[in-house]
């Protein structure tokens, strides 16, 4: 198993055992050691085949020894006996944006939820909003979300990123593939993913499904459809992979980066110019397809500044007006940092290489706000 897989079930262990109300220093235990096992430069197979797992910062006798079952049978017991203690409606509370473990298990534990009558009951007595740190906002967001969420479950950003980034890098070897990128939630830096979007340009689209198939975290082939192919892992994100033409990429690429109401837009662009869009490319009023080879060039193309995927949610007023070129921030511009952990508390570094880290990447300062 790759290194984020097996942090994801750690991460998922400190998360049940926080709903649960287990010790407070067992659920840091197990979030910290995914995160120093993500961030470990060493290949886990080499550290576990050595048994030095134990050198991973953060990783003691008991995690060590849940590390090496993972990786011997491709999942987790005790994840499997936690999530079993956890009712339904309560691993519904713990996948809605915006509801950590924490909050999901004072709702558990103190108002009694054990089945959906019950979450209904309270939140019609109105009860959450009572409980310590909620209030009737809170209760009120958590109403909406249930109404509209559908619990698959979803990840953050820096998650979603280390396995799209991983599943490529496994990719790209393939002879008939000729560009993959990330799409979706992930492109566009959304905080929170609920899906792992790419997409692939390649002549043999049925080898690269198959050879997706055989990634030992791919589960199964959920959906095909008009090149468009849904997996299911066994622990992580599930994928859209979209496959198309290479000719067909970078207009393909506008589509499945979204969100829907900017590609709307640019659909309402293309048809004022009298453009169309015929088997996946761009065409001219004369009829003659576009050589594009960039993002860039197709927003030339419909007289607009190139806007980079983080504020493509803008509205389409805002894309008229716009007169500048839209950059994301690089490291050079970040000044300091004012939150950050040291393994005094439950961080993975000591305050003297942070301070040297701090210093290397040319920040001004920094604020240790260890608890």
């Amino acid at each position: 198993m790759e290194k984020y897989e097996v942090a994801w079930i750690l991460e998922e262990i400190g998360d049940f055992l926080e709903i649960l109300g287990e010790n407070s220093y067992r659920v840091r235990a197990y979030r910290k050691a995914a995160h120093n096992l993500r961030s470990f430069p060493d290949s886990l197979q080499e550290i576990a085949r050595k048994g030095e797992l134990a050198k991973i910062p953060g990783i003691g006798k008991s995690i060590e020894g849940e590390i090496e079952n993972i990786i011997k049978s491709g999942d987790s017991q005790l994840l499997k006996e936690l999530k079993n203690s956890v009712p339904e409606p309560v691993k519904v509370l713990y996948h809605l944006p915006g509801v950590t473990p924490a909050v999901a298990g004072l709702i558990h534990r103190r108002l009694r939820i054990n089945s959906n009558k019950d979450l209904k009951r309270a939140l019609a007595e109105k009860a959450i909003r009572g409980l310590p740190g909620l209030g009737a906002k809170a209760e009120e967001t958590i109403r909406q979300a249930l109404l509209t969420h559908e619990t698959d479950g979803s990840s953050l950003l820096s998650a979603a990123l280390e396995q799209g980034e991983k599943m490529m890098d496994r990719m790209m070897p393939l002879p008939d593939l000729f560009r993959v990128s990330l799409t979706g939630e992930t492109r566009r830096g959304e905080e929170t993913v609920d899906e792992l979007g790419l997409l692939a340009a390649s002549d043999e689209p049925r080898a690269l499904v198959n050879f997706i198939l055989s990634f030992p975290e791919v589960a199964e082939l959920l959906s095909e459809e008009k090149g468009i192919y849904g997996f299911s892992l066994k622990y992580g994100l599930p994928i859209r992979l979209v496959i198309c033409q290479e000719n067909q990429y970078f207009l393909k690429l506008i589509e499945e980066t979204g969100p829907s109401e900017h590609w709307q837009y640019i659909i309402k662009r293309i048809e004022g110019r009298s453009f169309q869009v015929r088997e996946g490319r761009l065409l001219g009023a004369d009829g003659k397809p576009f050589c594009l080879h960039n993002e860039e060039g197709f927003y030339h193309v419909l007289d607009l500044p190139y806007l980079i995927p983080e504020v493509r949610h803008r509205q389409e007023s805002a894309f008229l007006d716009l007169k500048m070129r839209w950059q994301p921030l690089e490291m050079t511009d970040i000044r300091g940092d004012l939150h950050l952990h040291t393994s005094w508390s439950d961080g993975g570094s000591p305050l003297e290489e942070m301070v040297e880290k701090a210093r290397s990447l040319g920040l001004e300062y920094m604020a240790v706000t260890d608890h």
